[in-house]
């Protein structure tokens, strides 16, 4: 499963309560299924406080920047590789969000993946999503005709939109300057795009077979 260990066992988690996830267009049911989600973390995955949790997690690590649904910050896992730790608002609710920003991220786009780590909430007590993601050095500018260029001929999709792109599957966007690099051999980076399910075509149940 896409995701890491905490995303598959949360998608398990809710397979086991399958009498509800066949109509997951549904917003009450949805609602059910961020519940059920919740109850989960709060056993299992909530780590509290994040600056306590990147201290015993990292010890040392900086903010890089702040995007228009997370927060970034640099530290080093215990390979003393560098990794970007994001926390993610989960304004869309705990299952479309861990679809959305988690699997599918992973599914499109396996050069840049996220590993979920873990939740904690912010001042508002609203839930963010922690995640890893492997931090690119040495990177370059890329032009919206280079990204237009790789997500139409190389990943199938067609641009509807500025920065706006679209299969039989899916909807990619936001795919400007800060959330596309370029890597050192020339390949890009999709580092936090913001991808939807074409819901003509696809299901949030899918993810739940």
């Amino acid at each position: 499963m896409q995701g890491g260990k905490i995303t598959q066992d949360i998608l398990n988690h809710l397979v086991e309560n399958n009498y509800f996830f066949d109509n997951l267009d549904d917003e009450q049911v949805i609602k059910k299924a961020d519940k059920l989600i919740e109850d989960h973390i709060q056993e299992r995955y909530y780590i509290g406080n994040f600056d306590t949790y990147m201290n015993k997690e990292y010890g040392e690590y900086e903010f890089l920047r702040k995007g228009g649904e997370s927060l970034v910050y640099l530290a080093s896992n215990e390979k003393k590789n560098k990794i970007a730790v994001k926390r993610f608002r989960a304004k869309n609710g705990l299952f479309r969000s861990l679809i959305n920003k988690v699997i599918l991220q992973n599914l499109l786009f396996p050069e840049a993946p996220y590993v979920l780590k873990g939740f904690t909430k912010d001042k508002n007590n609203k839930y963010q999503i922690i995640l890893e993601q492997p931090y690119f050095e040495h990177t370059n500018k890329v032009s919206p005709e280079e990204v237009k260029n790789d997500m139409v001929n190389n990943r199938g999709f067609k641009e509807i939109d500025n920065e706006i792109f679209i299969s039989k599957d899916y909807v990619v966007r936001d795919l400007h300057g800060g959330n596309v690099l370029k890597g050192r051999n020339g390949e890009l980076l999709y580092i936090d795009p913001i991808i939807r399910l074409n819901r003509n075509n696809r299901s949030y149940a899918d993810f739940l077979k």
